[in-house]
């Protein structure tokens, strides 16, 4: 969200599709951006299935998830608490078919923030990175036990790989205290045939 106003300073004339999920996150973006033409909000899910899923919302809102809390999350976040509120069902689309039903001809940048459902949403979006129709991936890589069936590294960079993307770099990178395990950090993909 923070990314998008930088990018909005910038490139005033971007085209930005913003899939949110939660109610009230929803309900926030679609006032922030409300006088944007260019800007187009839904309020859904993306996954590697189309179907009505439920998302766990979360006494803090960066946390929620489609997946619960694994049972390790307060060893893996010492400084954090966690604490499910309530699930909201939410409509889930694969990317691949979200792109077609709004006629985007190519996804320049994509930006993923889905709390340990890379996968799904990558696997989501095959036709997509197959046919070369994304160019930059950025997404946060959960390294930690923090939900349940949450993406494996090893399957996030699995998938790049099957579809040659390279990583570009390594941004944002979480420990607390500084010395301990890694607990996530952001990575940027690319497709390697742009030749960055």
């Amino acid at each position: 969200k923070n990314l998008l106003s930088k990018y909005l300073k910038k490139f005033p004339n971007l085209v930005a599709y913003l899939i949110e999920p939660h109610e009230k996150s929803y309900l926030y973006l679609r006032e922030k951006f409300k006088n944007y033409e260019n800007i187009s909000l839904f309020k859904m899910g993306l996954s590697n299935s189309n179907e009505v899923q439920k998302v766990n919302i979360n006494s803090k809102s960066y946390t929620n998830s489609f997946l619960e809390f694994d049972k390790n999350v307060s060893k893996s976040w010492k400084y954090e608490q966690f604490q499910n509120l309530y699930k909201e069902e939410v409509k889930m689309q694969k990317l691949t078919d979200f792109v077609k039903e709004n006629n985007i001809p190519k996804i320049n940048i994509l930006k993923l923030d889905v709390q340990g459902y890379e996968s799904r949403v990558l696997n989501g979006a095959e036709n997509l990175l197959r046919d070369n129709l994304i160019d930059l991936i950025l997404l946060e890589v959960i390294i930690v036990p923090t939900y349940k069936d949450q993406s494996r590294i090893s399957e996030i960079f699995n998938i790049f790989e099957e579809y040659n993307y390279s990583l570009y770099g390594i941004y944002d990178i979480e420990k607390n205290p500084k010395r301990s395990r890694l607990q996530q950090f952001d990575a940027l993909f690319f497709k390697s045939s742009l030749n960055l």
